[in-house]
C-alpha cells in the first residue's frame, strides 16, 4: 500500500480562522459568540412536557429582556439554540451573559455556550488517486487496510437484500461519487424537489439527508473528511472499489454539520443527532471532537441509547489519556457510546491516537486508511476519525444480522470480539483490535436479552461557570489527597468518575492482584464499585475505578445543585468504620469535572483519612 507523509493535527488547528461564525473564546474553549444552548426546567411530573405557553412566553421574555432570538427549537425537549442580537455580544462578558439569563428566568434549567468542534483525522489529504491507480496499489486485497479485520471473510455472512443505515455526522458526502451509487439512504416518505415536507418531519424535500451548516437538503461534502469516513463505513460491507449495482448493505445518512474547514457548533450536531434517530438511522458515526462538556449534547446521546443506536466515536488525536484528561463527545459515559482508538497495520497504537484504558473501548486501523475522496478519487488519511467509521461498519453489519439486539448488547459483543493484542492491554478496555468476523459471528450466534442499564439524564448540570470558582484541583475518578495550606489542611477535592450526572460516590473496595499493574504519576488508588444514587425518587446506577482516601456513600436526599451542602460518609476499606463530613457540589473548570469540596475538616477526620490510605493498593 502506498503511504503518505504524515501531517499533524496542527495544521488543521491553524485552519480555524476562517469558520465562517464570530469566535469568541470561553475558558480556553472556542464558542460561537452570542450563541447559546438553553434547557427549560421539566414540570414536577417528569411524564410531562413544558407547555407551548410557558416555552413561547420565555421566548418572547428572551427577546425582550435579553436580545434573545430563538435559532431553532425542539419544545418536546426543553431545548433552544438562541442568539444575542449582533450588538449586544460584545456588550458582556460570556460568564456574565449566562448569568443574568439564569437569575432572571427561573424556568431556565441550564444554559450553555454554542461550542465549536471539529474533524478527528490526524492528517491533511495530500494527493488524490484515480480507481484505476488505486487497483494497481492494492491488487486483490481489501485495500483500505492490511490490518487483519476479517472484513472480506465476512462478506458472505452478509448476504441478502437487506439494508442498514448508518448516519455519518460529518461534513456531507460526495453523492456523485461512483462508490456511492447505490450507497446512499433515501427517505422514500419524501418526494423530491416539490417544496413540501411531505413525511411531516420538519425537514422540506429530505431525500438525501441533511445539512445543518446551511439548513437546506443539500449535504454534499465540500472539504472531503465525510465522503472519507462514508467510505470506510461501506467498505467494511462491500467493496468500494467496484462500482456497486445494487444497494449495498450499508446506507449511509450524509448529515452535514462541519463546513467547509471541518469545524462545526455543537448546536448543530444536537440538530444531527435527533435527525438520525428519529430518521431510521441504526448507527451513527462521530469522527469529530472538542468543545467543553456539554449536557444538551449529552442529552441527545442518551435520546440516541433510549432508541437502541449505536453511537460510536474518535477518541482523538492529541496522544492523551482520555481517562485523565476527557475528550468529547467521546469521554460521554452514556452507555451505547464506543470511543475509538486508532492503530496502523501491525495493530501498535498509532502515535497521534488518543487512549484510555476505562474510557476507549477498542482500537480499530487508522492509519493510512484508503477510502474514497470527492470528485470520484481516493485518498489516504489517518486519524481516530478513520478508525471509528471500521467500527460503525462492523456494528451496521451486527444490527443486520440481529435486528433485535438493543446497542448496549451490541457494545459488549464488539468488545468481547476482538483480537487481543499484549500491547493494547493499558491503552483501550478491550485490550484489543477489531474483528469483523468474530463480531457478527458471535452477534449471529448470541442470545438476545434485552437488557440495558438505565440512564436518565433528570438532573440539573447548573452554573458551571459559577461553580468553577469555588473548585480547586481534581483529577478523574479520584479524591485527591488533602491540600495543605499556611494555616493547615482546609479541604479536600472529591471528584469521580462519571456514568451519570452529576456525581456517584462510591460504596465499596475491591483489591484485586490486576490493579497493581495499572501505574499512574499520582497517587491514586484501585477500587471497583458499581453504587446506586436515589435522586428524587429515581434510581441512578454508576461505577468509580479510582479513589485516594476512602470510599464514601451519599447520606442525603437533596437534589445536587451547585453549591448544595451535601453530607456524605466516607468508609473504611475494611468497611468497619466510617465518619461523616459535609461539602458542597463544586465544578472545576481547570480539570472539567465536578466534585465535592469539604470545608473545616478536623484533624482528626484528616489522620483518620490518611491512616485508611494506606491499606489501598495505589495504580
Amino acid at each position: 500500500m502506498k503511504h503518505n507523509i504524515l501531517i499533524f493535527i496542527s495544521i488543521i488547528l491553524a485552519s480555524q480562522v476562517s469558520f465562517a461564525k464570530r469566535v469568541k473564546f470561553h475558558h480556553g474553549k472556542r464558542v460561537v459568540a452570542g450563541e447559546y444552548i438553553i434547557k427549560l426546567k421539566n414540570p414536577l411530573i417528569s411524564s410531562q412536557k413544558v407547555s407551548a405557553k410557558t416555552t413561547n412566553a420565555f421566548i418572547s421574555k428572551a427577546r425582550g429582556r435579553h436580545r434573545l432570538n430563538a435559532v431553532s427549537s425542539y419544545s418536546g425537549l426543553n431545548l433552544h439554540h438562541m442568539k444575542l442580537d449582533e450588538a449586544a455580544i460584545d456588550e458582556k462578558p460570556i460568564e456574565d451573559q449566562i448569568a443574568e439569563i439564569k437569575e432572571n428566568n427561573p424556568e431556565v434549567d441550564y444554559v450553555e455556550p454554542n461550542y465549536l468542534v471539529e474533524k478527528a483525522s490526524a492528517t491533511v489529504q495530500t494527493q488524490a488517486y484515480t480507481l484505476s491507480q488505486v487497483l494497481n496499489f492494492i491488487g486483490s486485497g481489501y485495500g483500505m487496510t492490511s490490518a487483519a479485520i476479517q472484513a472480506q471473510n465476512t462478506w458472505p455472512l452478509v448476504s441478502g437484500a437487506q439494508t442498514v443505515t448508518v448516519a455519518v455526522i460529518d461534513t456531507g458526502l460526495d453523492l456523485t461519487h461512483p462508490s456511492f451509487n447505490y450507497s446512499i439512504h433515501t427517505n422514500l416518505s419524501e418526494i423530491a424537489s416539490n417544496g413540501i415536507d411531505d413525511d411531516g418531519n420538519g425537514f422540506v424535500d429530505d431525500v438525501h439527508g441533511w445539512n445543518f451548516v446551511y439548513n437546506n437538503n443539500n449535504p454534499q461534502d465540500d472539504e472531503g473528511h465525510g465522503t472519507h469516513v462514508s467510505g470506510i463505513v461501506v467498505g467494511v460491507g462491500d467493496s468500494i472499489f467496484q462500482a456497486p449495482s445494487s444497494a449495498t448493505r450499508i446506507q449511509i445518512m450524509p448529515l452535514k454539520f462541519l463546513d467547509s474547514e471541518g469545524i462545526g457548533a455543537t448546536s448543530d450536531a444536537i440538530k444531527a443527532i435527533y435527525y438520525a434517530v428519529n430518521n431510521g438511522a441504526k448507527v451513527i458515526n462521530n469522527s469529530w471532537g472538542g468543545g467543553n462538556y456539554s449536557q444538551a449534547l449529552v442529552e441527545a446521546i442518551a435520546y440516541s441509547y433510549t432508541h437502541d443506536v449505536s453511537f460510536v466515536v474518535a477518541s482523538g488525536n492529541m496522544a492523551k489519556n482520555n481517562d485523565s484528561s476527557p475528550t468529547y463527545p467521546a469521554s460521554y459515559n452514556v452507555p451505547n457510546v464506543i470511543s475509538v482508538a486508532a492503530t496502523d497495520d501491525l495493530d501498535n497504537m498509532a502515535y497521534f491516537s488518543n487512549y484510555g484504558k476505562s474510557t476507549v473501548g477498542l482500537s480499530s486501523p487508522g492509519v493510512n486508511i484508503l477510502s474514497t475522496w470527492p470528485n470520484g478519487y481516493y485518498a489516504y488519511l489517518s486519524g481516530t476519525s478513520m478508525a471509528a467509521p471500521f467500527v460503525s461498519g462492523v456494528a451496521a453489519l451486527m444490527k443486520l444480522k440481529s435486528p433485535q439486539m438493543n446497542s448496549y448488547q451490541m457494545k459488549n459483543i464488539l468488545l468481547s470480539s476482538v483480537d487481543q493484542k499484549s500491547n493494547l492491554n493499558n491503552y483501550v478496555q478491550s485490550s484489543g483490535r477489531v474483528n469483523v468476523l468474530s463480531s457478527v459471528n458471535n452477534a449471529i450466534n448470541a442470545i438476545v436479552d434485552g437488557f440495558k442499564p438505565a440512564y436518565t439524564v433528570q438532573v440539573s448540570m447548573n452554573d458551571r461557570e459559577l461553580a468553577s470558582s469555588l473548585a480547586g484541583r481534581g483529577g478523574c475518578g479520584s479524591i485527591e489527597k488533602i491540600n495543605q495550606q499556611e494555616n493547615g489542611f482546609k479541604k479536600a477535592i472529591i471528584t469521580l468518575a462519571l456514568l451519570l450526572i452529576p456525581v456517584f460516590l462510591v460504596r465499596a473496595f475491591r483489591n484485586t492482584n490486576n490493579q497493581k499493574a495499572n501505574r499512574r504519576r499520582h497517587d491514586r488508588y484501585a477500587i471497583n464499585s458499581q453504587m446506586t444514587l436515589k435522586l428524587g425518587g429515581q434510581e441512578l446506577i454508576g461505577s468509580v475505578k479510582t479513589i485516594s482516601v476512602g470510599g464514601t456513600e451519599i447520606n442525603t436526599q437533596a437534589l445536587l445543585t451547585n453549591g448544595s451542602v451535601i453530607k456524605m460518609t466516607i468508609s473504611s476499606p475494611d468497611g468497619k468504620e466510617s465518619i461523616q463530613v459535609e461539602g458542597s457540589i463544586v465544578w472545576s473548570e481547570s480539570e472539567k469535572r465536578y466534585g465535592v469540596a469539604f470545608n473545616n475538616i478536623s484533624d482528626s477526620v484528616r489522620a483518620r483519612i490518611t491512616q485508611w490510605q494506606k491499606a489501598l493498593i495505589k495504580v
